[in-house]
């Protein structure tokens, strides 16, 4: 499964970020969960750190927590979540003005309602891969 979406913010001295993110898994069949189809979006402040960000390969510490939904089979019954993402990387300075991120973490699924559906069925561990354009590097 794969969650789509994107980020904005600003970075502070090369090493803090502070900005807003948001992702949707959308209309996916997934094997194992005791439904047909799931719907979810969340969206939320996101704060990170990097150590040594001038080093070409240099560790990186992200959080996001935001609210979000869940809908199971396309019912148009939508149900209140709330989801924890930190994550550890490595960020990668591939030019100037383009760095990429390889990070993983755990998303901590709360307060799900849906009587086919428990927090463990949404929290998992995830991988990504960020693209940062920019020129104020």
């Amino acid at each position: 499964v794969y969650f789509r979406g994107g980020f904005g913010g600003l970075e502070f001295n090369r090493s803090g970020f502070l900005g807003w993110a948001s992702y949707t898994l959308q209309d996916e069949i997934i094997q194992g969960l005791p439904v047909d189809r799931l719907q979810m979006r969340y969206r939320g402040p996101m704060i990170g750190y990097a150590v040594q960000p001038n080093k070409t390969v240099h560790p990186k510490f992200m959080m996001m927590v935001g609210p979000g939904h869940v809908e199971v089979n396309d019912e148009g019954v939508r149900d209140k979540i709330l989801v924890l993402k930190p994550s550890v990387g490595l960020g990668i300075n591939i030019f100037r003005w383009l760095h990429m991120d390889l990070e993983g973490g755990y998303r901590f699924v709360s307060d799900t309602e849906q009587p086919s559906l428990s927090d463990d069925d949404l929290s998992n561990f995830y991988a990504g891969i960020k693209f940062k354009f920019g020129f104020s590097w």
